[in-house]
């Protein structure tokens, strides 16, 4: 990818094929040497005033999108987060014109400069959900490459992870274990409150996956004792019971922001 985002490329290498870079996150899987080097570039960079631009103070936070690609997903939930992604695509383009990136939790590619509905599209159509949900070990990835570069820059702009899943983590441990030790790492590091989020949206009605979610919302700031960073969006409560949908996920996003925006202002 050419640009001055491509210059000082360092490479320290991390546990399953990812290497951390002067980037915040250029990924690479080296157990495969056709998989194309990957460049997070997804930021909203709207100015806009409240009332014109509903997403204005998105702007400065880079965005992940982690999607469950896991056997539950083939079906109704594929294509309805498929659909999502389609619908926010343009909205996030207006907002940064490098697009979005797209990863998932089994699928080893990450998809980077996505621009347009039709690209999400191929994508989803390239991808047959298969295997299991290892959300720990793919959010733990991303986490550990961003305070690795955290540490090198402390100015680099906070981070929100949106994960779209429809059941519950086979690794459920290690999935509450990335969340606190990152928490920790940030607290240790002096981090502002907002310099990590991570929301998590429910497709589907599986109950478990409802309480699993709810469990990891609810129940590690109170165990742990560290801040807080996770939201999640149960199926109960996206778009009123009636599905996931990209204006629900922005709201919602958008909430968690302006949550950790408030806590920053009144710190």
């Amino acid at each position: 990818m050419e640009g001055p985002m491509t210059k000082d490329v360092r490479g320290d290498q991390l546990p399953h094929g990812i290497v951390q870079t002067g980037l915040w996150l250029h990924t690479i899987q080296a157990t495969s040497p056709t998989i194309e080097p990957v460049t997070r570039r997804f930021s909203f960079r709207a100015n806009a005033t409240v009332g014109v631009d509903h997403y204005s103070a998105l702007r400065n936070f880079d965005t992940v999108f982690l999607i469950d690609d896991s056997g539950s997903m083939l079906g109704p939930n594929w294509r309805q987060t498929s659909s999502a992604l389609e619908a926010i695509v343009p909205i996030c383009t207006t907002h940064d014109a490098d697009g979005v990136d797209i990863y998932f939790l089994n699928h080893p590619r990450a998809h980077t400069q996505v621009r347009s509905p039709a690209e999400v599209l191929s994508i989803f159509s390239s991808v047959r959900p298969c295997g299991a949900t290892p959300t720990g070990r793919r959010l733990g990835e991303i986490l550990e490459l961003y305070l690795a570069a955290y540490r090198r820059n402390a100015g680099i702009k906070p981070l929100n992870i949106i994960v779209i899943t429809d059941g519950e983590p086979t690794d459920p441990g290690k999935l509450k274990r990335c969340i606190v030790d990152c928490a920790k790492s940030l607290d240790a590091l002096g981090a502002r409150d907002r310099q990590v989020g991570v929301q998590f949206f429910q497709v589907g009605n599986d109950e478990a996956a409802t309480e699993s979610l709810e469990e990891l919302d609810n129940e590690l700031v109170e165990e742990e004792g560290v801040r807080d960073m996770v939201d999640t969006i149960s199926w109960r409560k996206m778009n009123e019971g009636k599905g996931l949908s990209a204006d629900g996920i922005l709201k919602a996003v958008m909430g968690a922001v302006d949550k950790r925006l408030d806590r920053t202002q009144r710190a």
